[in-house]
């Protein structure tokens, strides 16, 4: 498109909306939620009435992966023994964490491990004392 801005001048550009999703392109506004789409289609209908072309892309999200768990206070946790042959995890002594708490909700890799493992990983504090972390949160083991 071109546009006069002044004496002789002429602008020739194009509207380009670029979204950044890890979802697959060929479904297209399938994408994005219902409001993004109202008000993209709003935007769009716009620049048409002023004879802006403008166009519609999507653009693969290749940043590396990040978890709200990543912001978390990482601690130490071992496995121990139950009464009933299985195990759990609680917290490793010395972090001033509850060491006598059962940590719910941990990956099952840490569960299934053997008793006196160590790993690090991420924990949120519950009411009453609880401790919890979540199955799909990473850990590292320690030893």
């Amino acid at each position: 498109m071109t546009h006069a801005c002044g004496p002789r001048r002429m602008l020739t550009f194009k509207v380009i909306f670029g979204i950044i999703t890890d979802k697959d392109p060929m479904e297209k506004s399938s994408n994005l939620p219902l409001f993004s789409k109202i008000s993209l289609m709003r935007n769009m209908q716009r620049l048409d009435l002023m004879r802006v072309p403008c166009a519609l892309t999507f653009i693969p999200d290749e940043s590396p992966t990040k978890g709200a768990h990543d912001r978390l206070p990482q601690f130490y946790v071992e496995v121990y023994p139950t009464n009933n042959n299985g195990t759990e995890i609680r917290a490793h002594p010395g972090q001033g964490l509850d060491t006598t708490v059962s940590i719910k909700r941990c990956p099952s890799a840490l569960k299934e491990a053997a008793v006196g493992k160590i790993f690090r990983i991420s924990l949120r504090k519950g009411d009453n004392n609880s401790l919890y972390s979540h199955h799909t949160w990473q850990y590292e083991e320690v030893n």
